[in-house]
Order: structure tokens, then C-alpha cells, then sequence
């Protein structure tokens, strides 16, 4: 087996995930302009919900569905008791910021409650490896692989193709602007949660099927999203899409040189030197979603 190759399809696997859940977060700052750090939490409870639903019995692709829905309505929940109370009364955008701490906070709380601090591991059948280009690969890792790039490749044809997507794109340049032109905001920032809710639980979903589930998966995963559109420019989804995958392949290369306890130490290196050299992001500053 070669050991390139497995680094490689390795951090192809991680870097499709993190994008997921970076195109997620870099959307929501391209319309409302702060980070999202409840976003985390998202991640986390789509796999502890698909963990719930497989424990009674459910199928996998049943309980991934109503994992995903259950988690769109949890981002829609606390945009309606939060965020949009808070954008009522003109708040900046560090005070959104601060509220979406407390919102992680809570939602790590609760989540804690139900399912405990133990690791828990998903209840599926073992995974048998094959050999690709001298890698090791599962079937599982492949359906995973396939799942991000048909996901982001809807959401490409969403943003480009329909109408919402437009005003999407629009209110993301000019919210002002699209709203004079008769753009419904409230409208489009309903599909813009329900759209950052489905790739977070997307995103937390593989990561269980993939690795193991813990209550403070979120952080971790947030960080490594953020280091993402750090280096794709903030606000880019094309840069995200990128920026996650320099994440997971840097991480899974630095194994060559370092021990696998440092590996998550590497998205933050990524992204301090980013922020130091080019601050701006491979893209530059482009607040826009698309």
C-alpha cells in the first residue's frame, strides 16, 4: 500500500467534509456578516440525532433524513428566538457573534443531557476495505466522497439556476440593494439557515460514519471550517470548497513529519500563517455567497 496514496485519499475524505461544513458557515457571514459558532453544534447534533435514530431501529438512510430535517429546524428555531430578534434592533455584528456562543453553549448543554460525555460510536455493519491506485478505501468512504461533491454540486446549480438562488447571491452583494429591487430578506435568509443547518448536519453525519462521535465535536470542527474560509476568503464558497481540502490534506500530510496527537494542531497553524501573510484569503475579500 502506498503511503502517499492513503494520505491522499485520506485527506480528500476530511477536506470534503470540512468544506461541507465550511460552505455552511462562510454563507451565513456572506448575508449576515458574523460567524456562526453555534454552526458547531449543528455538526454535532446531526450525528448524535442519526445516532438516536439508528438506536430504535430505523434505517441508516431513513435516520439521516430525519436527522438532517431535525437539525434544519433547530438552526430555524434559533434564528427565530435569536438571531432574528437580534437583527431587529440593528445589532452588530459582534454582538450576533456573542449570542451564537450562548446558543453553542446551550445546545452543547442539552446535547450533554440526552447522550451523556462518553464517545459513542455509530451501530453499523464493518466497513471492508479495497484497494484504489494502492490505497485502502471502504465502500462507505466512497459513498462519502460521492455524497459531498453531488451536494455541492446542487447547491452550485441552486445558487446559479432558480430564483431564490439569485436573490441568494444578490442580497449577499447588496442587501440594501435587493431589498429596493422587491427581494423578500426574511425569505431568503429562511433558505439561507435551512441551507447551512442541512450541510452542518451533513457534515457531522459523515464525520460519525467515518470516525466517532463526542459532545464537543462541534469546536473542533468549527475551528477547522473557520481555518477553511480563512484561506478561501471569507464569504466565498468556492474558497471554502478549496480551503477545506488544503485542510484536510495538510493535516493528513503533516503525519509524515509529526505524531497523530498534533494533527489538529495543523488547521491552526494554516490559519494563523494565512491571517499573517495574506489576510485576505486566496480570493481576497469578497462577502458574497457564490
Amino acid at each position: 500500500m502506498s503511503l502517499v496514496a492513503q494520505l491522499i485519499v485520506n485527506g480528500i475524505i476530511a477536506g470534503s467534509t470540512y468544506a461541507l461544513v465550511a460552505i455552511g458557515l462562510t454563507m451565513v457571514f456572506g448575508i449576515l456578516h458574523f460567524i456562526n459558532f453555534s454552526h458547531g453544534e449543528l455538526v454535532m447534533l446531526g450525528a448524535y440525532f442519526t445516532l438516536a435514530l439508528i438506536s430504535i431501529e430505523l434505517s441508516l438512510p431513513i435516520s439521516i433524513s430525519i436527522a438532517i430535517l431535525l437539525v434544519v429546524l433547530v438552526g430555524l428555531i434559533t434564528d427565530i428566538m435569536v438571531f432574528k430578534p437580534l437583527r431587529n434592533q440593528k445589532a452588530d455584528s459582534l454582538s450576533l457573534l456573542i449570542a451564537s456562543i450562548g446558543v453553542s453553549i446551550v445546545l452543547q448543554s442539552l446535547a450533554q443531557l440526552c447522550w451523556g460525555r462518553d464517545i459513542k460510536v455509530l451501530d453499523l455493519p464493518p466497513a471492508t476495505p479495497i484497494e484504489f491506485f494502492g490505497a485502502s478505501i471502504t465502500l462507505v468512504q466512497i459513498v462519502m466522497i460521492f455524497t459531498v461533491a453531488a451536494t455541492m454540486f446542487l447547491l452550485f446549480a441552486y445558487l446559479n439556476f432558480t430564483r431564490i438562488g439569485t436573490a441568494l447571491r444578490a442580497t449577499s452583494d447588496n442587501e440594501e440593494m435587493a431589498r429596493v429591487v422587491g427581494i423578500d430578506n426574511d425569505r431568503v435568509i429562511m433558505v439561507l439557515w435551512i441551507i447551512s443547518s442541512a450541510f452542518a448536519a451533513i457534515g457531522g453525519i459523515l464525520i460519525g460514519i467515518n470516525t466517532n462521535l463526542q459532545i464537543g465535536m462541534g469546536l473542533l470542527i468549527l475551528i477547522k471550517a473557520l481555518a477553511a474560509i480563512i484561506i478561501g476568503s471569507v464569504g466565498n464558497i468556492r474558497g471554502a470548497l478549496i480551503g477545506g481540502m488544503v485542510i484536510g490534506l495538510s493535516e493528513n500530510f503533516a503525519l509524515i513529519a509529526l505524531p497523530s496527537q498534533y494533527k489538529d494542531a495543523v488547521a491552526f497553524t494554516i490559519m494563523i500563517l494565512v491571517l499573517l501573510l495574506k489576510p485576505e484569503g486566496i480570493f481576497g475579500y469578497k462577502e458574497r455567497v457564490g
